[in-house]
């Protein structure tokens, strides 16, 4: 037999049974590959959708924890900035950052009030008489802003300030007969100064002598 005729008979035997089983492998592995490919980058898009949800969810989170925290910061709830300023400070820095961008107006004015007394930001001169037979008084004056800390309050559209009535029996008097707090509530332009004037009740057994101290005050955005 030639050798021509000889390649040509063993290419008509096919492959071997031993080739056969490794083409069988070759194929399943590479299927397997395949498979174990699509399923890790699966996996990397699920992974990387967790983390962007993740990162949704926390800054949402974020938002509504800043949001809530300038809500609070109003004259109504002067009574209680220490807590809230103190709620501010101990945040993480980031959360202050947060906070700061979103309400600097008001980040400021919870320090001031919780650093301030009203009597260091303002003076009231302010003058009462009796009327209506002694059983009321009349006051008419001014709440000013103290010149030092005008420029403080420069960038809010005005400051709410609230005064009370204290009467005693001697001049200088350090414990009242009878206050009447928040006896009239003031709006304070950035210029520093309004007038004030208002009517009260008054009993002469309280006293001949008066003040009318500033006792509280709130910068508006």
């Amino acid at each position: 037999m030639s050798t021509v005729n000889a390649a040509n008979a063993a290419a008509k035997k096919g492959m071997t049974p031993l080739n056969k089983v490794l083409a069988i492998i070759a194929v399943a592995m590479a299927a397997i590959t395949a498979v174990f490919g699509a399923l890790a980058g699966l996996r990397f898009y699920q992974a990387r959708q967790m983390n962007a949800e993740a990162e949704r969810v926390t800054a949402q989170a974020q938002s509504i924890r800043v949001s809530s925290w300038c809500a609070k910061v109003t004259p109504d709830n002067v009574p209680r900035i220490d807590q809230i300023y103190g709620e501010y400070r101990a945040f993480e820095q980031e959360m202050r950052d947060a906070v700061d961008a979103e309400c600097p107006g008001r980040v400021n004015a919870a320090y001031m009030v919780s650093t301030y007394r009203a009597a260091d930001m303002f003076t009231a001169s302010i003058e009462c008489k009796t009327i209506k037979d002694n059983t009321a008084v009349s006051c008419t004056g001014t709440v000013t802003t103290k010149t030092e800390k005008v420029p403080s309050l420069a960038n809010y559209s005005n400051t709410t300030v609230k005064l009370s009535l204290e009467v005693g029996t001697s001049q200088g008097f350090i414990i009242p007969a009878h206050s009447t707090p928040d006896v009239v509530t003031v709006t304070v332009p950035p210029s520093g100064s309004t007038t004030v004037e208002f009517e009260t009740s008054y009993d002469s057994a309280w006293g001949d002598f008066y003040k009318v101290p500033v006792t509280s005050f709130f910068p508006n955005d």
